[in-house]
Order: structure tokens, then sequence, then C-alpha cells
């Protein structure tokens, strides 16, 4: 039997080529096919604790999606116009508009009463650390010196789509009352959409549209 040594040039060959395989395997698993190698893109699931809220949606490559505030905003309960009945125009529904629809609300409304409080005007009002607990203290003042925070204060009140997306996973966010809770959707010059987050309650899981000046429940969220 003949002697399978290598020679030294195949030796050669053959180191030369791994190095070769690692990275093509490499490039491809970041799924690029330019020929450069990316850094790693987070995913994220449903259910993690993420800039300063719960994920409570995301899109197909876990890259994006929605963060539901851990806990409601204001009192138990708040009116979704700031004293007069008028239109908003804020018909918009769907994934992102209850973002267009809380700018649009509060810029309309608040000349209505420059110190009122009302349902997108809270949730727009709203910021908080990455904990998801602890307040900001640099938008709030109390800074003393000056410190560096992570502060999240682009929070707005959901549209029905999206009010409904929470509302699918009410049990992962969690701390949600027995009770309705407003979006930002109007339904006419004097209603706007809410919808009941029940707990095996027959009405649970409903939407329905409300006279603006009845209070309802407000659960603030943000897009990443």
């Amino acid at each position: 039997m003949k002697n399978k040594t290598l020679k030294p040039l195949s030796l050669a060959l053959m180191l030369a080529l791994v190095p070769l395989s690692v990275s093509t395997a490499h490039a491809s698993d970041k799924n690029h096919d330019d020929g450069k190698i990316y850094p790693s893109v987070p995913v994220h699931f449903i259910g993690d604790s993420y800039q300063g809220g719960i994920v409570f949606y995301v899109d197909a490559d876990g890259q994006h999606g929605l963060i539901a505030a851990k806990a409601d905003q204001g009192t138990s309960g708040i009116q979704w116009y700031n004293g007069t009945v008028r239109v908003t125009g804020t018909a918009g529904d769907g994934l992102g508009a209850g973002s267009m629809n809380t700018a649009i609300i509060v810029a309309t409304q608040i000349r209505d009463n420059q110190s009122g409080n009302f349902a997108a005007k809270i949730a727009a009002d709203y910021s908080v650390q990455e904990d998801g607990v602890t307040p900001c203290t640099v938008t709030q003042g109390l800074s003393h010196p000056p410190v560096t925070e992570t502060c999240y204060g682009d929070w707005y009140l959901p549209s029905k789509v999206e009010l409904n997306l929470l509302y699918t996973q009410k049990a992962v966010v969690g701390g949600f009352a027995q009770d309705w809770y407003y979006s930002s959707t109007e339904f006419a010059i004097g209603g706007a959409w809410g919808q009941y987050f029940g707990h095996g309650t027959p009405d649970d899981g409903t939407q329905d549209y409300f006279y603006k000046g009845a209070t309802n429940r407000v659960r603030a969220v943000r897009s990443f």
C-alpha cells in the first residue's frame, strides 16, 4: 500500500481553502448578497422588556414592532376631548396611525383649554427610562446636576387596530383594568373608538365608539 502522507504543496492548498469556506458561511448567515459582512441585528419577541415597556407586536423579521407602557397613564378615567366637541380628522387606523392621530389631536384640541388634559395628551406627555418604571428626571427638570439617562418620550395613544393588537396580548403586557380603553381613532364629530379589556366577561374584546366626553382608560404605546 502506498504512503498516504500529503505532500507539502497539497497540504498548503487545503489549509488555504479553510478560511475561505468559513468566511463565506459567515457572510451567508447575514443574508446579504453584496459580499459585505454586517453586524448582527437584534431580533425581538412579544413579551420582551425593551425601551421602556413590553413588546406586544413584532413584524416578520422581529426587528420592528410596538411597545406598550407597563402601566396605565393618568387616572382611572379621562375624557377624549378637551372640553369642546370638534372634528379632529383623526380617522386614521392601522399600524403607525396612532402616532399621527395623537399629534393631530393634541395640536387641534389644546387650543380649547391650554391647561386641560385629555386622552391623547396624557399619552403624548408620558416619558420613562429604560426599565419602564423610573420617571425621566431630565425631562422633568429634576436632575441636579444634569445626568445622562436613556429616556423614551415618543409615546402615543394607539389607533383602533393597534389597540386591538394590544388587547390580544393583554396577559403578556399585564396591568390592565377590567375596563374600557381609548384609541386615537375618531368615529365622528362627537365620538371616538375604544375597546373593552375584560377578563372573560361577555363583552371582553368588544370595540365600540363613545361620546368624547366619556371617561375611559389610557395605555400609551410607542414603535421601534
